[in-house]
């Protein structure tokens, strides 16, 4: 029995955009592969997936433009805690 891939996406609550940045598709071919492989029907036109993928594109190269480095923090090293000398107690052996 087969499902349709809106309905898969609708029952994870989960839109197409979310769907392929989870799964790393690149293209609709790696979209129909998936749905084939696990008996989904791929009910999603092929224009609307590229158009997906050209929006990815375009915010990922914009991503890597506004990126700065990172300033250099210092690491705090962590404060040893005072040693509690342990002395056990006497046991009566009555």
């Amino acid at each position: 029995m087969s499902i349709k891939l809106s309905y898969y996406l609708s029952k994870n609550r989960i839109d197409l955009n979310q769907f392929c940045i989870q799964m790393k598709f690149k293209s609709y071919h790696d979209i129909f592969v998936y749905c084939t492989g696990r008996n989904i029907i791929c009910d999603i036109l092929k224009d609307d997936a590229d158009n997906i993928f050209k929006t990815e594109n375009k915010e990922s190269n914009e991503e890597k433009i506004i990126k700065k480095p990172a300033a250099k923090t210092r690491r705090r090293s962590r404060k040893s805690k005072a040693k509690t000398a342990r002395t056990s107690t006497p046991k009566d052996d009555s």
